[in-house]
């Protein structure tokens, strides 16, 4: 997979990205056991827009806003 080109703050400078996502799942169930049940990854960072992979068990739970911003 090609990497589009960052700036120093996590934005993507590319307009376009490609990704693997059988490829980025096998990377999560590599990484189980996740902690509380959910793991998740920024694909793709602009200013006002964001891609986001966010895979659960079913012991998983999503709560809004996470524990780290409260």
């Amino acid at each position: 997979m090609t990497i589009p080109l960052v700036a120093d703050d996590g934005t993507m400078t590319a307009d376009l990205a490609q990704f693997d996502l059988a490829h980025e799942m096998a990377e999560f169930e590599h990484d189980k056991p996740w902690p509380k049940g959910i793991h998740a990854k920024t694909l793709f960072k602009k200013k006002d827009f964001r891609v986001v992979l966010i895979c659960m068990e079913e012991t998983g739970c999503f709560s809004w806003p996470p524990e780290s911003y409260q």
